[in-house]
């Protein structure tokens, strides 16, 4: 059956209502954008489809940049339910829309952050995120 879900993501002001089956397996799963609610100041000159894709880009490209960062750094993970990760990111994207994060709470190992950095190099191109 097709839903329709209104995503405000955490990357950028926009407001995007998209479309998708909840009977499609979750893997193959396509979602389509049905509706622009509000386009943030950096997406307000994209087209409907050009907008979405974008702004779907960029909470996937920050999502999987800290998901790296979590597989290297044990500190930012809970190490059991309830308890909080004793280190956590903080991030943003500057003008050029590359994502800088920031890990705070812990020091990071060299190693750990070079190779980091070297996934999200190999997955979004270099210059795209910046680990420091």
């Amino acid at each position: 059956m097709k839903k329709v879900t209104r995503w405000s993501p955490d990357t950028c002001e926009c407001v995007i209502d998209y479309e998708w089956d909840d009977e499609e397996p979750v893997e193959t799963r396509e979602i389509t954008v049905k509706t622009i609610i509000k386009k943030c100041p950096v997406h307000a000159r994209r087209g409907k489809a050009s907008c979405f894709n974008e702004v779907l880009s960029e909470n996937r490209r920050k999502n999987q940049a800290i998901g790296f960062l979590q597989e290297e750094i044990p500190d930012l993970v809970s190490q059991a339910e309830g308890v909080p990760p004793k280190a956590d990111t903080v991030w943003h994207f500057d003008k050029e829309r590359n994502l800088q994060v920031h890990v705070i709470g812990t020091e990071i190992d060299a190693l750990a952050k070079s190779r980091a950095q070297s996934k999200c190099d190999h997955s979004f191109g270099q210059g795209k995120v910046h680990i420091d």
